[in-house]
């Protein structure tokens, strides 16, 4: 899978200059005694995999809020994707 910034600005765009840290959809929450870092847009599966670094240069949505009424969050999206055959089995082949 892509890293997870990269994702981001393949799905909705680069927006070079601006740091996630300082966009709307970035939110520190506190559990167990540790800050943990997100993106709404990208999503939040209660583990490392999204925790999200402030660093990050900001994509295409930045300072956009992400409606998760109408959207789903980018990690659901990429988790579906990649379920998906990309590629189909001759006749003949083992299915492993």
């Amino acid at each position: 899978m892509l890293r997870k910034i990269d994702a981001m600005r393949s799905e909705y765009g680069a927006n070079y200059g601006v740091r996630c840290r300082d966009c709307c959809n970035f939110e520190r929450m506190g559990r167990y005694d540790k800050t943990y870092r997100k993106c709404i847009a990208y999503g939040d599966s209660c583990s490392e995999a999204t925790d999200w670094n402030a660093n990050f240069e900001g994509c295409g949505l930045f300072n956009k809020p992400f409606d998760a009424e109408k959207r789903r969050p980018l990690v659901e999206v990429l988790k579906s994707r990649s379920r998906g055959r990309d590629f189909e089995i001759d006749e003949g082949q083992i299915r492993l």
